[in-house]
């Protein structure tokens, strides 16, 4: 089973990209479960300290706004914890 992992600091990219990541799990019968949809790194890191485990899939926005850490520093933090687990890097920026 996939184990997902969602980070974006805005609620509705969050909830329309965990919507259509859902509908892609349920029309190719992937054995998945989004676990964690968190608006925050300080969410994210407090579903980790609770549930900590290696084979995470993370998506995780770059930039997460006004949070004291970013996407990358996130990514440092979640390698550095979780080796196995693999890191998905998304953004809505324009540019």
């Amino acid at each position: 089973m996939l184990k997902i992992i969602l980070c974006d600091d805005d609620r509705f990219t969050l909830t329309i990209f965990s919507e259509l990541l859902q509908e892609a799990i349920n029309r190719l019968s992937i054995s998945a479960n989004i676990l964690c949809r968190a608006s925050s790194t300080n969410e994210l890191l407090n579903f980790l300290n609770k549930n900590p485990d290696n084979n995470y899939i993370f998506f995780l926005d770059l930039d997460m706004g006004n949070d004291e850490l970013n996407g990358l520093d996130l990514s440092r933090i979640i390698r550095n914890r979780f080796p196995a687990s693999k890191i998905v890097w998304l953004s809505t920026y324009n540019s």
